[in-house]
């Protein structure tokens, strides 16, 4: 869990936090680049859920599954990277 980190940081001057019973926390904060953003929240892989905006939890979910497709069929036997195209 994630949580304890998070609560460290000023992640964002706009941002919040709000504590939940089951001990995770919602981190609320204004951002205008959805870029710069989702490459944030990719890094942290399934450690964190998009609750809003709408636009930008399906940006991810699309995202997110795509990446799923690419290694659905992978071996694993080598380390060889690509760049993908955008």
């Amino acid at each position: 869990m994630q949580a304890p980190y998070v609560r460290e940081r000023v992640w964002h001057p706009s941002q919040s936090l709000e504590a939940q019973a089951d001990g995770s926390l919602l981190l609320r904060f204004q951002a205008s680049g959805e870029f710069e953003i989702m490459r944030w929240i990719l890094g942290w892989g399934s450690e964190v859920e998009v609750i809003e905006p709408p636009a930008l939890r399906q940006a991810l979910t699309q995202r997110l599954q795509t990446a799923s497709r690419q290694y659905a069929g992978d071996s694993g036997q080598q380390a060889v990277t690509r760049e993908m195209g955008a």
